[in-house]
């Protein structure tokens, strides 16, 4: 497949390697373009968000380019399925496209960290499968190694991932790791001790939401302006001081008797 490009200007794909490549604005036919679900966090798409999408276009606004990796002479859609479902269902036959040649590892890890900070905010199950893309990448281009023999923490490879854009615990790489690389967990991180230590698995997995939750949170709030932080980081100043003080409930003192519009519910 060959693609008449130029460069493009803005893009940052600092930590694929020492040079990292240039990505390439170009435009092609949708039909050139091959959407694998692999590198699709969501479930599927979300009707809504199309809705909006087409309306967009029918009023004349033109989408930034799609995020295509180029891998073995295939054309990945590896960010931006709103945007080309949206093309298709409005008749249109070409798109804009930014382009970066590179391994199926490295396309995995961009596709898991594509929508952390724009588009559609992810679920939780959206998350956790794009966490999963972004693991799976990692470990496939060998970056979990350290020399020939030593393996990185699970901490550091969370500490990896964040500085690529997947903001992820070391709880959710083990996981990861543990389901869809069992030899490798075995051999090297079986003997580590999970978050939560000796908790019965329902408190684990309380512990593991929460953690998930906290990513989720640090994701999404990457790119408020810094009133938006600075409120959001009072709040979670607030929520830590209660769990902190863990006072008992006590039933507040009640002035009056409240009016409920109880045909309403």
């Amino acid at each position: 497949m060959t693609f008449h490009t130029k460069t493009a200007v803005g893009y940052d794909f600092d930590g694929y390697d020492d040079c990292p490549p240039t990505p390439q604005l170009a435009q092609v036919t949708i039909a050139s373009l091959t959407l694998d679900p692999r590198f699709q966090a969501r479930s599927g798409i979300d009707e809504r968000t199309l809705k909006r999408y087409v309306g967009k276009l029918m009023m004349g606004f033109s989408p930034p380019p799609i995020e295509v990796a180029l891998v073995e002479g295939k054309a990945f859609v590896i960010d931006g399925f709103h945007r080309v479902a949206s093309l298709i269902q409005t008749g249109k036959t070409e798109v804009s496209i930014s382009i970066t040649e590179m391994t199926m590892g490295a396309a995995l890890i961009r596709a898991g960290c594509a929508n952390h900070d724009h588009g559609l905010p992810l679920s939780h199950k959206d998350l956790v499968r794009a966490h999963q893309m972004a693991v799976k990448g990692y470990i496939a281009e060998g970056r979990h190694l350290e020399g020939k023999r030593c393996v990185k923490s699970l901490r550091d490879i969370s500490r990896d991932l964040k500085e690529l854009g997947c903001v992820i615990s070391h709880s959710g790489v083990r996981r990861t790791i543990q389901k869809y690389h069992p030899d490798l967990y075995r051999k090297h991180f079986s003997h580590d001790v999970p978050s939560g230590g000796g908790l019965p698995d329902k408190d684990r997995d309380l512990i593991d939401c929460a953690s998930a939750a906290l990513a989720a949170c640090e994701a999404m709030v990457r790119g408020l302006p810094p009133e938006g932080k600075d409120r959001l980081t009072t709040e979670l100043k607030d929520v830590l001081g209660r769990i902190d003080g863990d006072a008992p409930f006590t039933i507040p003192v009640q002035v009056t008797d409240p009016v409920y519009d109880c045909d309403e519910f």
